[in-house]
């Protein structure tokens, strides 16, 4: 899988590394490096050390946040960050982090999210949905800005597939006692605010599934784009390639958008 950038492109990859990856550093980092990835967001970046090491090896900015409970939040960039903020505080859970970067003569904004767990059980899917809809009233205080709302969301889209096999009983007990329904409404305000699931754009028919590397289970980790970045998508792919099923319990997603090609007058000068 060829995906190097060149001067004409972006690429993006939201990449949970499970519980901190302190452990398995190289492993991420040989993940990461093999992608090219200008941007690289990071779910469960619980040790700032490991972040330290990260973005020393791959010589790249860090950003690390504190999440609303013992899982938290990063960013790599090539690019300069020009500001960024964390939102870890109710109804956001668990961390929102905002970050804006200069390409070229322009600013982009990446929102890189952390929500919940348990993607089956409904009192987490209100909890989430209840996240998605803050973020959107954070996202609009710059809508304008050309933006990418991505990380692991621990939801599954409407007419996703998911394997709840992997579950222990005590999960299944609760599934019980919600008649054994799934809920899928997480995800639906960025649908209805017309954002573009990157993955599902480009393959419609693929199963696309980032959780778990040993037992594929869920697709939980998107890329939602804007419409001015949508406009320019040319790649998207889950990232399975060796060494990623060692790496993390979820394979990264990775995103390619050709910035030259600009026809859309918001991105017209990057």
């Amino acid at each position: 899988m060829d995906v190097l950038t060149t001067h004409n492109l972006f690429t993006v990859l939201t990449y949970n590394i499970c519980d901190g990856g302190s452990e398995r550093v190289e492993l991420i980092r040989e993940v990461i490096a093999m992608t090219g990835a200008d941007v690289v967001l990071l779910n469960e970046a619980d040790h700032p050390a490991t972040l330290d090491q990260l973005a020393r090896e791959l010589g790249m900015q860090s950003i690390w946040a504190h999440g609303s409970g013992t899982k938290h939040i990063a960013l790599l960039s090539r690019l300069p960050i020009l500001n960024w903020r964390i939102y870890n505080r109710r109804p956001i859970t668990q961390a929102l982090l905002e970050a804006e970067l200069q390409i070229g003569k322009q600013t982009v904004r990446i929102y890189g999210v952390h929500l919940l767990p348990y993607f089956m059980l409904l009192q987490y899917e209100l909890a989430r949905w209840r996240t998605v809809s803050a973020i959107l009233q954070v996202i609009k205080r710059n809508r304008s800005t050309p933006h990418l709302v991505m990380g692991d969301f621990n939801a599954v889209l409407r007419g996703e597939r998911a394997d709840l096999s992997i579950f222990p009983p005590r999960i299944h007990r609760r599934l019980r006692l919600q008649f054994n329904h799934t809920f899928h409404f997480a995800l639906t305000p960025l649908v209805r605010a017309r954002y573009t699931d990157a993955f599902r754009a480009l393959h419609p028919n693929e199963s696309g599934m980032t959780w778990m590397t040993t037992h594929a289970s869920a697709r939980l980790d998107y890329i939602f784009a804007d419409p001015s970045f949508a406009a320019r998508l040319r790649f998207c792919e889950c990232v399975t390639a060796a060494p990623a099923v060692r790496a993390s319990d979820h394979f990264p997603l990775v995103a390619r958008f050709d910035l030259q090609d600009a026809p859309n007058d918001a991105m017209r000068e990057i």
